[in-house]
């Protein structure tokens, strides 16, 4: 155990989207000399990003760990080796994978407090089949009586994890984003929607081709970029081609990549299936974006906490969202400048919350 600095450790399976954004909030917040951080990552995972000691802090040290269910074993035994090595003061567990091998090993450290953020339970996933999905949620049940406080990042985890922990304290310290300085040019022409996320079932690209092949019946002009990539990619290239809707896929982009063809765009659509409590959103309001986004309970968590944006239930309702934004653009223009206010409001919570969970209030 450290003396009277602190050692945070981070451990996760995934080093990619919404939990590597996490990461950066968190350890650019926590950054003054007397707190270490160190992130335990899974070193088999397809689109880690190749050069993560520029993407995070400098004086965070990256050790790259076997997390998998294929070797549960020695998942464990790598995972024991660096905590007793280390020997933190805190250890923070992101997404499911960690969340499970994590705190299986609280019960050995007495002396180490615990915490887990899902970024989404995995028991939402509708890739999954129903018995499969309980299973995941008896899983959870189990490990959440285990001596590990969550932090969820969204009031519906907030509201899962309520259930599922009987004995452990429940945080909620919901994602946010500081308003970016640049923002997108709303009254560009031709109008261009993106949507930005691994090229998966959870983000459901093709559900975007489907929408933009129907707004092109009403705007025949329009551009459409996908900032991912993923095991779907030659599907929706397919679907893309078959439909004719012309979307452009970037891959994955640098941070500032990213950035940039978010403030080249004009709206935000977003068609995950299931999420956290999505990043990628935050940062498309973040640049100024009006956003419609699917009618799912994590969605309704960003405008039940005062974000503006429109939800739709399917292809139709997308479209007609797009239209209404860009038929009162002094509207579009007013829900922008709420949404950037409400995020700097947010961040500072958020910031808050993050140095209280940890014990770092000055």
């Amino acid at each position: 155990m450290s003396g009277e600095s602190k050692v945070i450790v981070h451990v996760t399976e995934t080093m990619a989207s919404g939990v590597l954004k996490y990461l950066q909030e968190v350890t650019n917040v926590v950054t003054h000399g007397d707190v270490q951080h160190y992130i335990l990552y899974s070193n088999n995972r397809r689109f880690t990003p190749d050069k993560l000691s520029e993407i995070l802090p400098t004086q965070i040290k990256l050790i790259p760990i076997q997390l998998s269910f294929n070797n549960i074993s020695k998942s464990l035994s790598e995972l024991n080796d660096a905590i007793r090595e280390i020997r933190p003061d805190i250890i923070h567990l992101h997404s499911s994978i960690a969340g499970f091998f994590g705190r299986i090993l609280s019960l050995r450290y007495s002396n180490i407090q615990f915490y887990y953020t899902p970024h989404g339970y995995s028991f939402l996933m509708t890739s999954r089949s129903p018995v499969v999905r309980v299973l995941y949620v008896i899983a959870e049940w189990g490990l959440s009586q285990f001596k590990c406080q969550i932090v969820a990042c969204s009031k519906s985890e907030y509201r899962y994890a309520s259930r599922l922990s009987w004995f452990q304290p429940v945080h909620l310290i919901e994602n946010a984003l500081k308003p970016f300085s640049l923002g997108a040019d709303l009254t560009r022409t031709p109008i261009r929607v993106i949507g930005v996320g691994r090229l998966e079932e959870q983000k459901d690209p093709l559900y975007f081709i489907r929408i933009v092949a129907m707004l092109r019946k009403v705007y025949p002009e329009v551009e459409a970029v996908w900032v991912g990539d993923g095991s779907l990619k030659q599907e929706c290239i397919e679907l893309n081609y078959r439909l004719q809707a012309n979307v452009i896929f970037k891959g994955w982009l640098s941070n500032e990549g990213t950035l940039q063809q978010l403030r080249m765009a004009t709206c935000y659509l977003q068609t995950s299936k299931w999420e956290g409590l999505p990043y990628s959103v935050l940062e498309a309001m973040a640049s100024g974006l009006p956003v419609v986004a699917s009618n799912r309970i994590f969605h309704r968590d960003l405008f039940e906490q005062g974000y503006n944006g429109l939800l739709a239930d399917n292809e139709e309702e997308f479209v007609r969202g797009v239209c209404e934004f860009l038929s009162d653009m002094r509207e579009s223009a007013s829900m922008v400048s709420d949404n950037k206010e409400k995020l700097a409001n947010e961040q500072f919570k958020f910031v808050q919350r993050i140095l209280e969970i940890y014990k770092l209030m000055k």
